[in-house]
């Protein structure tokens, strides 16, 4: 699956790894043991990452951080907490 594929299952399954991992038809064992292999990380900091970067491509792309927070459901000011850490560092971009 591409990473936008990818994007889209987490944001679907409001970024929570036994969601994703529903949803490819998986356990929760199988995704951690494919994310680990695949990305050298646990789901859960797998998909921190990718809804990290797609936060910080949103903010870049002007869109305000109301919006951001809402279409990736933070549920506070995490948001920006979370973009000024600079955990966008470890987003996966290839699968």
């Amino acid at each position: 699956m591409e990473m936008k594929g990818l994007e889209i299952l987490a944001s679907d399954c409001k970024y929570k790894p036994g969601m994703v991992a529903k949803a490819r038809g998986l356990s929760l064992r199988q995704l951690q043991r494919i994310i680990r292999t695949r990305f050298g990380m646990t789901p859960r900091r797998w998909l921190r990452a990718i809804r990290t970067r797609v936060a910080a491509e949103l903010l870049a792309s002007g869109r305000s951080v109301k919006n951001a927070q809402l279409q990736l459901q933070y549920k506070d000011a995490r948001i920006s907490r979370t973009i000024s850490s600079g955990t966008t560092a470890s987003a996966p971009f290839n699968t």
